[in-house]
């Protein structure tokens, strides 16, 4: 025993790790802003919103219990990209908690290993991509996997005393996984088999009773409590058109043709094959183990007190796993065969109930079992082979061992499954610590292509997000923003309808037909994929125009404040300057605004544009320019539904107006003002701004042309 060793408890250092990988992952994954995946994360971050008080027409019962955990998000802050920021640290603490019950399980589990050997376990086992990979989503599995960590702690608590505070607490907690996610309703099943076994084989008939107790309090909780305040909280859009499971019925349809056994068998199959390669054969030797244990029970002619309980501990968390595999299996076989490759393989659904398996694979390795699991795992890799390549499309945050997602799409399948079985391989038969420490690195290494592809997969996020924030931040918070339910009711638009209302979390922004907002929204907008209302309402104008697969953004003409101008911080109705600013652009001083390197500007066009030219007119200047260091403002708007460009250099102070030409076949002009010499005045040394300046913006003037070519105004 080393002296580190004796000097700090064995506890004391798994929070240690605990907090270390919370905080490295929670700023590993710094880059990931907003939530990706919008049928999931943004129902459950709408469900926590109505939770936090803010009632929306998106939530949904789904993940009930991990909306709770992540509704004081919203308490602290109130702009979406600090929600997001806060979503992320709730997320990083679970991650902590799961160590430091892993931790607990391990001393449960195996008290006279070596305790520098068991921590070792702890830390590959948390490290399982799993764990870090979803911390930076909104996913329910987040939740899960503490908490079932905790459900089998209890299960050993509830084997070793008749204690009813612990039965009590084991009936909860399985009841309130049940509220994270519906693959929770195995757990309650287990947890009713586990209580009919330690009445009938320990004579426990008392501590079963109070399990079923704790069930039915936490299950009537979710009932009665819960799902009523979720319902009230929203409409029934989200429940409905949106979201949903639909019946569990619907899950046997396969099992009633040759075909839907045939989709089992592959998705079966597929699923075996990734959980064996993904966590290195270490799960699968922790079934192995599970299972000898639960065998001995029935082949062993002498039953032991304590062999009965452990069989209760790892029959029940077999049966959790195989349950949970079981409905993921039909899950994807109900359409079919899965429609994209990583639903063969789907992890998700699964790997927050493996991580007790890799602690005891881990812990408890025995190199005679990898052998078998070899086996196993190339046989099913060799008939997966044989019809992947059919499914294009693959959904990396799935499986988390993107590691193997590279190979497959890089090198083909064949390289794909020699090196999942080259590696499993390889860290079963080296030494033991080498073992550990390539395991720990392979799932590092996964778990850092996995955070690297969410960061890359978000950065056109804000360019999505674009017409969403703008309302955000220039109009009425009080205004009410319809949502054309029958785009919602046809499928259309749906990444558009989760985003926004992320971003509009807080406002009055609701799913509803266009006559139901015509007679209700007099002061609001609509978003719409019919592009031609206004041929047929005349009283709507269209906000620009609208991007790539974007629903157009309509208002009503006559709440247009056509002319505004001019805008300006040091007029008496500088108020309305910052409803013509966009993203990047510092806060008002007395007589100027400064902007950022990059920023967005969009102005109203006035109906007597329509027959008249007009301009607008830039009184600007960019920061510090000289004749040695020269200044370059870039400005690019759209003429015609043709993107403009024109530089402007800057040498003097004192140069300071700009003209563009206004399209009057638009009622807006949006313009992006790009500066790429701003500096920053600390630069100088004369100061302490560390903001990077781009252009002080002193007025926004209209200049109307009759019988001029506007455009020769940039001569």
């Amino acid at each position: 025993m080393t002296a580190i060793e004796k000097r700090v408890p064995e506890s004391v250092l798994a929070i240690v790790w605990a907090l270390f990988l919370s905080i490295t992952t929670y700023y590993r994954a710094d880059g990931s802003i907003y939530p990706l995946i919008q049928a999931d994360e943004g129902v459950n971050v709408a469900l926590a919103a109505a939770f936090a008080g803010f009632e929306n027409d998106l939530a949904t019962d789904r993940s009930l219990g991990y909306a709770i955990l992540l509704s004081p998000a919203f308490w602290f802050s109130e702009e979406p990209n600090e929600i997001w920021r806060n979503i992320r640290i709730i997320n990083a603490c679970l991650l902590g908690v799961a160590a430091v019950l892993l931790h607990r399980l391990s001393m449960l589990l195996f008290p006279v290993d070596l305790k520098v050997y068991r921590l070792a376990a702890v830390v590959v086992t948390s490290l399982y991509p799993m764990g870090v990979t979803l911390s930076t989503y909104a996913f329910a599995q987040t939740a899960l996997a503490p908490l079932f960590l905790l459900t089998c702690i209890f299960v050993i608590k509830v084997l070793a005393s008749s204690i009813s505070v612990f039965s009590i607490g084991l009936g909860l907690i399985a009841g309130i996984i049940f509220w994270q996610h519906p693959t929770g309703a195995l757990v309650v099943i287990s947890t009713l088999c586990f209580a009919t076994y330690i009445g009938v084989a320990l004579n426990r008939w008392k501590s079963a009773l109070w399990i079923v107790i704790g069930l039915t309090i936490s299950l009537g909780t979710y009932k009665f409590a819960l799902k009523p305040f979720a319902e009230r909280m929203t409409s029934s859009v989200g429940r409905a058109e949106v979201a949903g499971y639909g019946s569990s019925l619907r899950l046997l349809d396969p099992l009633k043709t040759a075909e839907g056994w045939s989709y089992v068998f592959q998705i079966s199959n597929g699923h075996l094959y990734y959980l064996i390669t993904a966590s290195l054969g270490l799960a699968a030797v922790g079934v192995v183990l599970s299972g000898i244990c639960v065998s001995r029970f029935r082949w062993t002619s002498k039953v032991t007190r304590e062999l009965k309980k452990q069989v209760g501990y790892n029959g029940f968390l077999l049966v959790v796993l195989l349950g949970v595999a079981f409905v993921s299996v039909l899950n994807f076989a109900v359409v079919g065969s899965a429609m994209r490759a990583d639903q063969l393989m789907y992890g998700r659904y699964l790997e927050p109930y493996i991580l007790p398996f890799v602690l005891s694979g881990i812990l408890g390795f025995r190199q005679k079992y990898i052998l078998a699991v070899l086996i196993a795992a190339s046989a099913s890799g060799l008939y997966l082979a044989t019809y992947i390549d059919t499914k294009a499309h693959f959904a990396p945050f799935n499986v988390s061992a993107l590691w193997q997602y590279f190979s497959l799409k890089q090198n083909g399948f064949s390289m794909w499954l020699a090196t999942g079985l080259g590696l499993v391989a390889i860290v079963a038969y080296a030494p033991r610590r080498i073992g550990v420490l390539l395991t720990a690195s392979i799932f590092l290494f996964a778990s850092h292509e996995q955070v690297a592809w969410r960061e890359r997969a978000t950065s056109n996020v804000p360019k999505r997000l674009e017409p969403a924030l703008w309302i955000r931040e220039n109009v009425k918070s009080n205004t009410c923003i319809g949502f054309d339910r029958e785009d919602l009711r046809r499928g259309r638009h749906l990444t558009t309808w989760f985003d926004s209302h992320f971003i509009f979390y807080d406002r009055n922004f609701q799913a509803m037909y266009f006559d139901t907002w015509v007679e209700n929204c007099p002061d609001g907008l609509f978003f719409s994929s019919n592009h031609e209302l206004d041929k047929e309402h005349t009283q709507l104008v269209r906000f620009g125009r609208p991007g790539p697969n974007m629903p157009s953004l309509w208002w009503r003409r006559d709440k247009i404040r056509s002319d505004g101008y001019p805008f300006s911080p040091s007029s008496s109705s500088s108020s309305e300057l910052t409803r013509i600013l966009g993203q990047g652009w510092y806060n008002n001083e007395l007589k100027h605004i400064w902007s950022a390197e990059l920023a967005d500007l969009t102005v109203p066009v006035p109906e007597r544009c329509a027959t008249a030219q007009c301009v607008i007119e830039l009184d600007l200047n960019p920061f510090a320019p000289t004749e040695l260091r020269p200044v370059e403002v870039i400005i690019s708007w759209n003429q015609r539904q043709s993107l403009q460009t024109a530089t402007w250099v800057f040498r003097k102070p004192n140069e300071h107006l700009i003209q563009i030409p206004l399209d009057s076949e638009d009622y807006f002009e949006r313009l992006k003002i790009m500066v790429p010499q701003a500096v920053r005045p600390s630069d100088f040394g004369n100061s302490k701004d560390a903001r990077r300046l781009g252009v002080a913006l002193r007025e926004v003037r209209l200049i109307v042309l009759p019988n001029q070519d506007a455009t020769n105004k940039l001569d």
